[in-house]
């Protein structure tokens, strides 16, 4: 009997391992940013997307030209003592939203997991309010199947955030995505709220690892019942 319940144990252990080795983490472009190493604007001081941060495209112009060349707005990658002096992407809230469709064609039942960092940098009321979405490519669409609004407080540190959902059979075959905006409305006088973002990663557990959990489960089972 001990001997089975070693042999349980240590097949449950491999089978952890697998599942957690079988987990896919879909590639994206400049997930971290790095690939930027000085202050890049996202957009040009007449609006107009730049297309100088690899991966990552504006859904329209920029509202406000950028701040350094004497506009009121201020959005691209920089690296801040703040975060570590680590690069990052930050956005106000007059911008449209940034966007990065993948190179994953979306299976049926695939469940996805967005994470990244997010960092309230500054906003005269302090409210720093943050729209993720998941997408799948239809056309020229993209069409959201998973999305919520995050509310990371003016601290100027990162704060971690998951977003998960299951790709609707309508996606199976197409791209996956992700995207985000800053949403954050201002009180009377201030035109702008900054935020932090980095370390965009996403993933989705590959099919085969729900199998081996699946096996590992009927071999419990077994055990009990032999038992």
């Amino acid at each position: 009997m001990k001997i089975k319940r070693i042999l349980l144990s240590v097949s449950c252990l491999m089978g952890l391992a697998l599942v957690q080795a079988q987990a896919q983490i879909i590639p994206l472009v400049n997930g971290d940013f790095q690939a930027n190493t000085a202050k890049t604007f996202i957009f040009n001081s007449d609006g107009t997307p730049s297309g100088l941060i690899p991966g990552w495209v504006p859904s329209g112009p920029g509202v406000s030209p950028n701040y350094d060349n004497g506009g009121s707005g201020n959005e691209g990658v920089e690296a801040t003592g703040n975060y570590g002096g680590s690069m990052h992407l930050f956005l106000n809230n007059l911008d449209p939203s940034v966007y990065q469709t993948s190179a994953y064609s979306i299976m049926d039942g695939d469940a996805f997991a967005l994470t990244l960092n997010v960092g309230g940098e500054w906003a005269d009321n302090g409210l720093h309010n943050e729209l993720l979405s998941i997408y799948y490519v239809n056309g020229a669409s993209r069409v959201s199947f998973a999305s919520t609004v995050i509310s990371a407080p003016q601290d100027w540190a990162y704060h971690s955030y998951t977003l998960n959902g299951v790709a609707p059979v309508a996606a199976d075959g197409k791209l996956v995505g992700v995207e985000f905006q800053e949403v954050s409305s201002t009180s009377a006088g201030t035109s702008v709220s900054w935020t932090a973002f980095d370390n965009v990663v996403l993933g989705v557990p590959e099919p085969a690892s729900i199998a081996l959990f699946g096996i590992g489960g009927l071999a419990l089972l077994a055990f009990r019942r032999r038992a």
